[in-house]
């Protein structure tokens, strides 16, 4: 009868019944010994017990092969394979490697009950038959695309590569159709496909070639003309990406709810150079973490509406307009880029508060919808490019309190209305910095106020300007030193 020769651990609290490869669970004190077990058993064995608790000390290989080879000449291959597991959890002397390796496609195969082998380690020192014809019977059961471990020609327990590569594919190709799949499901393309027109539905599928717009989705205007939607979502979305290439666009009729933008490879929202949009009543739109947007367009945000570019590591660039007349949410200078030439802001309102922003020197600062309330004034502490104040219904004296020192470009008035402009009103000492220009048209302008006395210094840098309206230097006391680097022009009114 072939034997297998193995270490056997038990221990010896508890009777251990002869032919038992392991000893109850409650054994306490442990023994090893080399033991000959008859082949008769091994089906049991190693199906019943847990196979962690054996250490293999030495293999008897002819007669152990020769017991897998009754077994596979038997038929009986689930017991060949249940042997070959053994291998498959080698720990080399040589190189002391752990191979542990799990073979569901085994112990899935048969009636066995044969329980978790992935602790299992046992210690070959060689694995070599001479009999070419045995080798011949074993490498089906060793060498086929489910096992670890093949017997080469040499007779030599090797890894099965051929195992590796399928399942390393196996994985590749799941993990590419769940890619597949998840981007059918979840960020499809909807192209606006309707008419132009001032009532139009975003909710109704036809317009979309089928199906609306839902959560995840990019979404893509290429319409020119007017598209203005009244019927909207009944609640905020999240979309992957808005992208209008073409067309004059207005969201309106929405029940105050936000299109939370992000998830793009590439920008998440974008306003191509000629194409436009309006957030109108009840639309606002928010970036998500990370989100980018490029505004080459004009953007609106009219009142009550929000654009919000404030989130964790979000951009937004601006190399055309943002006219604001409600609410852009802003507070980090790198998170909004006013940074080509003529890019340009508007503040279009009465009183709220101008987003922090990074400037170009060439960009636009526009003021021209104050009419009795001055913006947040800490607003204003930025370096601006060109700023222009030009407020055809302003009827109230403002002061900036000081707040504005950094106008990288041209600094104009040029409307103030009834009302008046001033750097400050009183107790202020400070530099006004004018990169380029001054250039006064219309309006009054007070560099010192009238409440209290002031220290300013304006410079400037190229010419200065003044061909109508009013300026006031010193309104009530105190000192103001003009330097002008350029000429300086004075025209007198007619």
């Amino acid at each position: 009868m072939p034997e297998l020769r193995y270490m056997r651990t038990w221990w010896n609290r508890a009777t251990n019944a002869p032919g038992n490869l392991l000893p109850a669970p409650n054994h306490t004190k442990q023994h090893n010994e080399i033991v000959t077990q008859p082949v008769t058993n091994l089906s049991r064995d190693f199906s019943i017990y847990k196979p962690s608790l054996l250490s293999f000390k030495n293999l008897a290989m002819k007669s152990s092969l020769r017991c897998v080879s009754t077994f596979v000449s038997n038929s009986t291959k689930q017991e060949a394979l249940l042997l070959s597991e053994c291998f498959k959890r080698t720990l080399s002397e040589n190189n002391n490697e752990a191979f542990q390796t799990v073979s569901a496609d085994i112990y899935s195969t048969g009636s066995l009950p044969v329980k978790n082998h992935s602790t299992m380690k046992t210690s070959v020192r060689s694995v070599k038959e001479n009999d070419a014809a045995l080798t011949a019977k074993l490498q089906p059961s060793f060498s086929g695309k489910y096992s670890d471990f093949a017997i080469n020609a040499a007779g030599e327990l090797v890894r099965n590569t051929r195992k590796i590569a399928v399942r390393t594919l196996s994985v590749f190709f799941v993990l590419m159709i769940a890619l597949a799949f998840s981007s059918k499901s979840f960020a499809a393309t909807r192209t606006w496909g309707g008419t132009t027109g001032t009532t139009l539905s975003w909710t109704n599928g036809a317009n979309w070639g089928g199906t609306a717009p839902v959560a995840g989705d990019d979404i893509i205007f290429n319409t020119a003309g007017t598209l203005t939607f009244t019927t909207m979502p009944g609640s905020s979305v999240a979309y992957n990406s808005i992208t209008i290439n073409a067309g004059t666009i207005t969201f309106s009729g929405g029940s105050n709810i936000t299109f939370t933008l992000g998830g793009n490879a590439g920008i998440d929202f974008t306003i191509a150079s000629g194409a436009s949009l309006t957030l109108n009543t009840g639309i606002s739109i928010t970036l998500a973490s990370n989100a980018t947007a490029s505004i080459a367009g004009t953007l609106t945000v009219n009142s009550g509406r929000t654009y919000n570019t404030d989130g964790n590591s979000v951009v937004t660039t601006v190399a055309g307009t943002i006219v604001n007349a409600g609410t852009v949410t802003c507070t980090t200078a790198t998170k909004l880029l006013f940074n080509t030439s003529g890019a340009t802001y508007q503040h279009s309102q009465d009183g709220g508060a101008l987003p922090t922003a990074t400037w170009n020197a060439a960009s636009n600062c526009n003021i021209t919808g104050v009419t009795g309330n001055v913006p947040t004034v800490g607003t204003f502490a930025q370096s601006f490019g060109n700023f222009a104040w030009n407020c055809a219904s302003q009827t109230a004296d403002l002061s900036l309190v000081g707040n504005l020192t950094t106008i990288n470009g041209t600094f104009t008035i040029a409307n103030t209305n009834t009302g008046s402009l001033r750097l400050s009103n009183g107790g202020v000492t400070a530099t006004l910095a004018i990169g380029v220009d001054f250039i006064q048209t219309g309006g009054t302008f007070y560099i010192s106020g009238t409440s209290s006395s002031n220290t300013w210094t304006v410079n400037v840098i190229r010419n200065f300007s003044l061909s109508g309206g009013t300026l006031n230097m010193n309104g009530v006391g105190g000192t103001t030193t003009l330097n002008v680097s350029g000429n300086l022009l004075l025209v007198p009114a007619l």
